[in-house]
């Protein structure tokens, strides 16, 4: 089940009022950053949640699209939960 513990350690919040996520994230260069060093403990890669603007990648999940099975829809209403938690603490920053 996913987990959040709040741990922010890359936060960049000077960018340009209007401006898509998708943009923002490119922008930001996480992307690249999380695929050269962004691994577990167990060698697994870490990743972002976004939602179905985002394009599916190693170091950015998706919600699951079109004919999902009862796990797939539990794993889906976990990691919104997760995102739900994510967007409180961008409200307390």
């Amino acid at each position: 089940m996913p987990t959040i513990n709040y741990n922010s350690t890359y936060v960049d919040l000077i960018l340009e009022g209007r401006m898509y996520d998708s943009a923002m994230l490119a922008d930001s260069g996480l992307l690249d950053e999380l695929a050269q060093h962004a691994l577990s403990t167990t060698k697994k890669p870490m990743a972002l949640y976004g939602n179905l603007a985002f394009p599916l990648q190693v170091h950015l999940q998706v919600p699951y699209r079109g004919g999902i099975t009862s796990q797939m829809e539990l794993y889906k209403k976990a990691m919104s939960s997760v995102r739900m938690s994510v967007e409180w603490l961008f409200g307390d920053i």
